[in-house]
């Protein structure tokens, strides 16, 4: 997890061979055609999705390198499930900041406070979490289970781990093999959790009655 400790260079690459193991698919890089207009992170992640076979939409979705379109000053190329919230990045930067904003007409564009390099590592954890392959979540946990859950991980410090929760607050955690997220609950004096690990062994460590458990989809 020290990768997302500290957000470095080399972070993207070490997050996805941590957490879906060495590279899976043929590599399939961004299109010539892209590739001369796409700031230098967004055309290394676009690589690296492909040397992993990641698809473009998991929880949100993730716009391939040839549909990237400008709106209102701004390159759209993630945008969340239900199409409520855009991100992008204004052109001619090589780690341009990322820029947000709600998906109706009139609606400025708002700063993050983040650099694209750092936010693509958050757009991976967020997926991860979000869209685990072996996962679960929780609505209204109380916070005995909580801290069970939570055992062996470090809170993410920093503004980037807290953009999920807006004003309502957020803790994002990871461990070796465990991602957590932490928002408020349901019920009073309960949390959230959007649990992720890495394999489907792990997950029998974490029997709790779950909301959601990714072996319902099987």
């Amino acid at each position: 997890m020290d990768e997302l400790v500290g957000i470095g260079a080399d972070s993207l690459p070490r997050f996805l061979e941590r957490w879906y193991g060495s590279p899976s698919g043929g590599h399939d890089p961004a299109s010539v055609l892209a590739s001369g207009r796409l700031p230098t992170p967004l055309l290394r992640w676009y690589d690296l999705r492909a040397m992993w076979s990641l698809p473009w939409r998991r929880h949100n979705e993730m716009i391939p390198a040839d549909d990237l379109e400008l709106d209102d000053g701004m390159f759209v190329f993630w945008v969340e499930n239900q199409a409520v919230t855009l991100w992008g990045y204004p052109p001619r930067s090589a780690d341009p900041q990322v820029h947000e904003r709600y998906n109706e007409e009139g609606e400025p564009w708002r700063p993050t406070g983040e650099p694209l390099s750092r936010f693509l590592v958050f757009i991976e954890v967020m997926e991860a979490l979000m869209a685990p392959q072996f996962g679960a979540l929780s609505l209204a946990m109380e916070p005995g289970d909580v801290r069970r859950v939570i055992r062996g991980t470090r809170l993410l410090e920093g503004p980037l781990w807290r953009l999920p929760g807006g004003q309502a607050g957020c803790d994002v955690r990871a461990g070796a093999d465990t991602l957590v997220m932490l928002l408020p609950g349901d019920a009073p004096g309960t949390s959230s959790v959007y649990l992720a690990v890495r394999t489907e062994s792990m997950l029998a460590d974490f029997d709790f009655g779950w909301d959601w458990h990714s072996s319902d989809d099987q």
